[in-house]
């Protein structure tokens, strides 16, 4: 509104809006990315899309006209409370909307310890290997374990049909900020890709390279 524009342009706010525009910047890469991807499968019989730490993502609700096969993974409580407000939007909100989603209570911290791959937990749950899928990793890595990160990613790189967007720090898998000009945040980022057969497809950093935007197949 204009009568609070003087207030939020205050010195004091310049880091909390800095973090916004960082945010917003994002929230634009993961979206352009994903329709990229659904503008490239289009046709296809089935596709899916996984939010690893789903949080309250909404991109199930904002696309949900593409029909997709959404697998959401969260803590428990996450997983709960999300399933709970959802319902909520559909009883009083848009009673015509039908959504697709799977919640899969999951802590990823401790994905290492459990004895079937998280491929495999979505297999249970109705989930295709073979069929066109994303999977959408958004600020998650930073509040895993070196060993859950490694896991994670390894699972979900063996993927045959997949599509990635990663917006995140990578330095627990050794992709890690300064040092020379040379090689450029972009390039470490493609040389770890590579080394785990995958192709960088679009890429930004911010922050000095702290943080990856990350777009792979």
């Amino acid at each position: 509104p204009r009568s609070t524009r003087a207030i939020v342009k205050a010195p004091i706010y310049g880091p909390f809006l800095d973090k916004l525009d960082f945010i917003v910047k994002r929230t634009k890469f993961i979206d352009g990315q994903l329709e990229e991807w659904l503008r490239d499968t289009n046709g296809s019989d089935r596709r899916q899309l996984i939010v690893l730490g789903a949080g309250y993502d909404t991109r199930a609700i904002r696309y949900q006209s593409q029909e997709l096969e959404v697998y959401e993974i969260d803590l428990p409580t996450m997983a709960e409370k999300k399933s709970s407000m959802e319902r909520f939007y559909l009883e009083n909100m848009n009673k015509t909307l039908s959504l697709n989603i799977q919640h899969v209570p999951l802590d990823l911290n401790e994905i290492f310890t459990y004895s079937k791959s998280l491929v495999e937990i979505l297999e249970e749950r109705g989930f295709q290997v073979d069929d066109k899928t994303f999977v959408v990793c958004e600020a998650v890595l930073f509040y895993l374990v070196p060993n859950a990160v490694q896991k994670l990613l390894t699972e979900v790189f063996q993927l045959p049909e997949c599509r990635y967007c990663i917006t995140d720090s990578l330095s627990k898998v050794g992709v890690t900020p300064g040092g020379p000009p040379t090689p450029s945040a972009k390039e470490k980022c493609e040389a770890w890709l590579v080394r785990n057969g995958k192709q960088l497809v679009a890429h930004d950093a911010v922050f000095g390279g702290a943080i990856h935007f990350v777009g792979a197949k």
